[in-house]
């Protein structure tokens, strides 16, 4: 998650969160190849066919915010930007990342696509926007990591809070719609998502045109 100049983290708290996990690893795509620092990529079903992660709009008085979500989908869903703040060209499991997505279809939504973490109390979890930081009410400051899950080139997302507590991002049902939340739980008994990369190509990195619709 991209934060503000505000809730900007100094290099030495960055240095803490990573020092959280041991055993630096490169992360993969679907292809074998490292990711590369602010590659694009889509964020797939270990399988075949299954949920594509992208944007859905949700109605709030005055306007609408974007939820990122997993919709059961034909296409790979909306491609999204890794980056780490590190002056690095690679991703590894212990750099602190912001997620963004690499495109936007039209909306009257947001016009950034960067994933912001939303503190809502007594929710099953903290829902993942997509918008400007200062923007969003109860956006919390953190970043995300990409931690191995059980097989190569298979992976789960955690997100860590500027108080160091990590959680992992989970899907959560809306009840009405077949799209599923992405959150962040501290819940460690909850499923984690689980998900490859696959590179956003020149041919295949177009965005869908429409934006699903969560009431």
């Amino acid at each position: 998650m991209k934060t503000s100049n505000a809730f900007s983290f100094s290099f030495f708290f960055l240095l803490a969160l990573s020092a959280l996990f041991t055993g630096a690893e490169f992360i993969y795509d679907s292809d074998g190849d490292i990711l590369n620092n602010g590659g694009a990529y889509y964020i797939l079903p270990p399988g075949f066919g299954g949920e594509a992660i992208k944007g859905a709009a949700i109605e709030r008085s005055p306007s609408c915010q974007l939820a990122v979500v997993a919709e059961i989908s034909y296409d790979k869903g909306w491609a999204a930007n890794i980056r780490t703040p590190f002056p690095v060209k690679y991703i590894t499991n212990d750099y602190p990342l912001n997620i963004s997505f690499a495109n936007l279809p039209s909306n009257d939504c947001t016009k950034t696509g960067d994933w912001v973490v939303i503190d809502l109390i007594g929710s099953e979890g903290e829902p993942i926007m997509a918008g400007k930081f200062e923007e969003l009410k109860h956006a919390v400051s953190g970043y995300f990591y990409i931690k191995p899950y059980g097989s190569t080139r298979f992976y789960k997302l955690a997100f860590c809070y500027s108080t160091a507590s990590c959680g992992y991002v989970t899907l959560m049902n809306t009840h009405t719609t077949s799209n599923r939340l992405l959150t962040v739980s501290l819940d460690r008994s909850k499923e984690p998502l689980v998900f490859k990369f696959v590179k956003a190509t020149s041919s295949s990195g177009k965005v869908a045109s429409g934006i699903s619709m969560v009431v």
